[in-house]
C-alpha cells in the first residue's frame, strides 16, 4: 500500500505570500486547491484539479492608476477547474475552465470567462530525469 505504484490518490495545496508595499504590485496573494488523480473508473492516470487564487493590489499601485486617470483595481480573484487525461505516459491534453473577478473601486464588478486546451508531449530523455 502506498509507494511508487499507487497511482490514485488526492492532494492539497495552499500558499500565502506577503509582499513589500514599496516595491512590489501586490500587497498579498493567496491560493489554495485540490488535484486528484484516478478519479473516473477506467481513467487511473487522469487527474482532475480545482484551484484559487486572489491578490490584493499594493495601495502605491492604485494611487499610481489613480494618477495616470485609469480605473483603480483592487484586488482579483480567479477559480479554474482542469482536467487532465493522460493518453500515454509522455502525451496528455488538459482542459481548463477559468472565471476571474476583477474587483475595481466605485464600478460594478466585473466578471470573465476563458478556457483552454493544451497538449503536452514530454519524450522520456527531456524531463528532467535522473538517468542511471
Amino acid at each position: 500500500m502506498g509507494g511508487r505504484d499507487q497511482r490514485s490518490g488526492l492532494a492539497l495545496f495552499g500558499i500565502f505570500t506577503a509582499s513589500d508595499q514599496n516595491t512590489a504590485k501586490f500587497k498579498h496573494y493567496y491560493e489554495a486547491g485540490a488535484a486528484s488523480r484516478g478519479v473516473f473508473p477506467g481513467r487511473e492516470l487522469d487527474i482532475l484539479s480545482f484551484g484559487w487564487v486572489r491578490t490584493d493590489i499594493n495601495p502605491r499601485f492604485q494611487f499610481q492608476l489613480a494618477s495616470a486617470g485609469k480605473p483603480i483595481q483592487t484586488s482579483e480573484q480567479l477559480v479554474e477547474l482542469t482536467y487532465t487525461i493522460q493518453v500515454l505516459p509522455s502525451l496528455q491534453f488538459r482542459a481548463s475552465r477559468q472565471i476571474q473577478s476583477l474587483v475595481p473601486i466605485a464600478q460594478p464588478r466585473q466578471f470573465g470567462l476563458s478556457g483552454a486546451l493544451r497538449v503536452e508531449w514530454k519524450p522520456a530523455g527531456l524531463r528532467g530525469e535522473l538517468i542511471e
